[in-house]
């Protein structure tokens, strides 16, 4: 391990809080790194440790990497991702976390052509995951298929809680950038920065299109196009893209990404319902809830819209 200026440069093979070995880096920015690491005690152990690398002078993300654990802590589902350690520094409760490791990585790297029952059994996972979030008062604000993450028996679970806000908590950052990813943020937020339950319902509708059509509801040269029409414009029916996809699909995806965000689900519970009834209608049978255990593990009750 060295250390250039003041960041830590960590090299493969580095041994990480005197236990987990390196493997390999997964991602690099400018506020953290994530790395692929196995654990000297345990051999046949993997997991993903998320450190922030902004230390010595702007202390952000160190900030929010904190305000990310607290969040994961409360929040315990089998889609949800889980954290197994914590590794303090000088002056911080947290500098660096490790978390489980999602062998066949991130959904937007399975995205292909796949049968209309593995991707509502994914959707159904990730609007289970969604509910416990929303039931425990917290905001994801970034659904979308890089932060959903798969495991080797098909577990999905929703990672990366960086931009993640409670209920009771203003938003700072409008004024400043659009938060999450402008084609999976909904039109409110872009118009007014209202961010609330059906915030994350449409980013998850947005995912449902990627999936089941492998393209965005809007997909204009420019960006401030694509924003405008969200805003603007209902989007498309998924079957104008996908033609062999059945008209009780176009119902579902179209609820989740209504312009309006009183004609979308109120809520993820609400979801989770909807996909499970979808399933059934569509001939598929009630969704494999026993390997999952995911029914288990839903809220006791709808979360509430934001106000």
């Amino acid at each position: 391990m060295k250390k250039e200026g003041k960041i830590l440069r960590i090299d493969e093979d580095t041994i990480l809080y005197d236990r987990f070995k390196v493997i390999a880096m997964l991602q690099k920015n400018s506020a953290y790194d994530l790395f692929l690491c196995v654990d000297s005690t345990n051999l046949d152990r993997r997991v993903v440790i998320k450190r922030a690398r902004e230390i010595d002078s702007d202390l952000a993300a160190v900030h929010r990497l904190n305000h990310e654990i607290v969040i994961l802590r409360e929040i315990d589902h089998l889609n949800v991702m889980k954290v197994s350690e914590t590794f303090p520094a000088t002056g911080f409760p947290i500098l660096a976390y490790a978390m489980e490791y999602a062998e066949r990585g991130s959904l937007s790297e399975n995205i292909a052509p796949r049968s209309l029952r593995r991707w509502l059994n994914i959707l159904y996972q990730v609007a289970s995951g969604l509910a416990a979030i929303h039931d425990r008062g917290v905001l994801h604000r970034d659904i979308k298929p890089d932060n959903i993450l798969i495991s080797a028996n098909d577990r999905v679970v929703i990672s990366d809680f960086n931009i993640a806000i409670r209920f009771t908590e203003p938003d700072q950052s409008y004024d400043q950038r659009i938060v999450g990813s402008v084609n999976y943020v909904s039109p409110e937020y872009v118009a007014l920065g209202k961010s609330d339950i059906t915030g994350d319902i449409y980013s998850l509708g947005v995912t449902a299109f990627q999936l089941f059509t492998g393209r965005f509801p809007f997909e204009n040269k420019h960006l401030l196009d694509n924003l405008t029409a969200k805003v603007k414009d209902d989007p498309p029916k998924p079957s104008t893209y996908n033609i062999a996809l059945p008209a009780e699909i176009d119902t579902f995806v179209l609820k989740c990404i209504a312009r309006a965000p009183d004609a979308r689900y109120q809520s993820s519970v609400a979801v989770v319902e909807a996909l499970n009834a979808l399933n059934v209608k569509l001939g598929f049978g009630e969704i494999d809830q026993v390997s999952l255990r995911a029914e288990k593990q839903l809220p006791s009750m709808a979360a509430k819209r934001a106000i």
